[in-house]
């Protein structure tokens, strides 16, 4: 009776029952038989079901990816029309409207190779080419390209550390230093200073400016998330796939007025 009832459990999908195994007869092989089937069934439906939630948590991902792109493109798909419409009817201000062209698609450009560096990261159908890098001669070199921006806003650089050597791929990790820079530098108060701290196994990049919400920690690291206008919001996510290939540990912390973006990675 106590087989017969765990067998009708189990046929619903009730794997509690545990049936007393005690015993050398075949009532108890069997009581044992039916004990190990019904933990195979539980530990095969729940990683069933959990296989089945991360699907439907892919086609969300990838419904709002496909919305968000098609909200980013779409402005500068109307200036484009427009200004074509105006080319047509004012022949003086050509060069202008050439200019403004040339300008959006250059933003559309720009949006469409991050998405497809993005996807190709994500896959993982990167080979990273692994070489020493001196980690301050390459902040001191990415800092030389954004001179302009700091004259612009008045803001200083501070570089604490000595020559950190680590393993990887120069270019991948020339673009996680960029956009940690080029964040900074965005949200920064004007007439601040910038701090970059190396160290023997932490990179990070602090500025004073506006903190991040609490609620936007986590998601500030996925696709299109971005509070910056000018920005594609695919900079963090690309940063976050380059840093997980090199198998380095990356975050954020509020600081007291201010902002710290890092990277880190084992001795």
């Amino acid at each position: 009776k106590q087989i017969d009832q765990a067998a009708l459990e189990i046929s619903n999908n009730h794997f509690d029952v545990v049936l007393n195994t005690k015993g050398h007869d075949e009532l108890s092989s069997l009581s044992s038989h039916i004990n190990i089937m019904s933990s195979n069934l539980k530990r095969n439906i729940d990683a069933l079901n959990l296989e089945i939630d991360q699907v439907k948590k892919m086609e969300q991902l990838r419904k709002e990816f496909i919305a968000q792109f098609t909200h980013e493109i779409k402005t500068p798909l109307s200036i484009i029309n427009g200004n074509i419409d105006l080319l047509v009817d004012d022949e003086d201000k050509k060069a202008k409207y050439i200019e403004v062209i040339n300008k959006e698609i250059a933003v559309i450009n720009d949006l469409v190779l991050q998405m497809l560096d993005l996807s190709k990261l994500e896959a993982k159908a990167i080979t990273l080419d692994k070489k020493e890098i001196d980690l301050r001669e390459l902040t001191e070199d990415i800092i030389d390209d954004y001179e302009q921006l700091l004259m612009d806003k008045k803001l200083k650089i501070e570089i604490q550390g000595e020559d950190v050597l680590i393993v990887g791929d120069r270019k991948r990790i020339e673009m996680v230093i960029q956009n940690y820079l080029s964040n900074a530098i965005k949200h920064a108060f004007i007439n601040s200073t910038i701090k970059i701290k190396i160290k023997e196994n932490d990179f990070s990049i602090e500025n004073k400016g506006k903190q991040i919400d609490e609620n936007r920690m986590d998601s500030i690291w996925e696709s299109f998330v971005s509070d910056d206008q000018k920005g594609t919001g695919l900079g963090l996510a690309i940063v976050r796939n380059i840093l997980e290939l090199h198998e380095m540990s990356y975050g954020v912390y509020n600081l007291q007025g201010g902002v710290e973006f890092y990277f880190r990675w084992k001795k």
